[in-house]
């Protein structure tokens, strides 16, 4: 009967820890799947303009299009600017909207298939894809060249630019690795320096003017040193793309707090500011 009692006592204990096994196996793999989620709830209005104007790189806007605008549109381009601004804005106006109802890392993708159904938003949320891609290529190789060169000419040292590109992407995929949280904030970080730099740089160039003083020559669309409305009309081709990534605070929808209120308020947001910066600077 003793027997029979312990060996009922095992088999129950050998039942208990297989369903406890069992449960914590599925608590494992629910955490695990959890880790693997994205964080909601965990980003504000600052990470998301941060985002948006790390996308947009307001200062590679004017160091590689700026030159571009300025080829045609004459001394205009700060009104050529003044132009893509209100272009974007529509287009964050209507970001904004669809922001407000669809919270999505696909943004463009669930945007696009919300309005004009799933096979538009397949292709363009691969277009989308292709065309991060493109830039994403573009600003590593320029970075890098531009790097090298620096260290060439500058510093007497053969830094080849291959390397230069590997630790970028090494540093884009630890960005990647420790989390969209602090990888915004080191990225508000930089931007933060760069926009300084500039801020003081330009300041000094505003507060001594030229050889006539300060006058608004570049906000007229007509005259001497302009390209005519059809350098104009051409420059904003080039202006309007120096606000692209702009948008890109739509992605961080299922990770943000508030976000019918967070991304409307940072799309548009971005675009003002790197309006009112460009201009600024020029």
């Amino acid at each position: 009967m003793t027997v029979d009692v312990e060996l009922k006592t095992f088999a129950d204990l050998e039942i208990y820890n297989t369903k406890n096994n069992s449960d914590s196996a599925i608590l494992t793999n629910d955490k695990a799947q959890h880790d693997n989620e994205l964080k909601k709830n965990t980003l504000g209005l600052v990470h998301c303009i941060a985002m948006s104007i790390s996308g947009i790189g307001p200062t590679c806007g004017i160091f590689f299009v700026v030159g571009q605008i300025a080829k045609v549109a004459g001394a205009n381009v700060p009104f050529t600017l003044m132009l893509a601004t209100i272009c974007c804005l529509s287009m964050a106006s209507t970001i904004s909207t669809f922001g407000k109802y669809v919270y999505s890392s696909a943004s463009f993708y669930c945007y696009v298939s919300e309005g004009l159904g799933g096979t538009t938003g397949f292709i363009t949320g691969w277009f989308m894809l292709v065309g991060y891609g493109i830039l994403t290529v573009q600003t590593v190789v320029q970075f890098s060249s531009w790097t090298a060169d620096v260290f060439t000419n500058n510093l007497n040292i053969d830094f080849p630019w291959i390397a230069c590109a590997v630790f970028v992407l090494l540093f884009i995929g630890a960005l990647a690795f420790i989390g969209i949280n602090p990888a915004l904030k080191i990225s508000l970080v930089l931007v933060s320096c760069e926009t300084v730099i500039l801020l003081v740089l330009t300041t000094i160039i505003v507060a001594k003017g030229g050889d006539q003083g300060n006058y608004p020559l570049a906000f007229t669309p007509v005259g001497k040193y302009s390209g005519g409305f059809s350098g104009l009309s051409r420059g904003l081709v080039f202006s309007i793309l120096v606000f692209v990534g702009f948008e890109t605070a739509a992605i961080l929808g299922a990770e943000t707090k508030d976000p019918k209120k967070t991304i409307p308020r940072a799309v548009v947001g971005s675009v003002l500011i790197t309006a009112v910066w460009m201009i600024w600077d020029l």
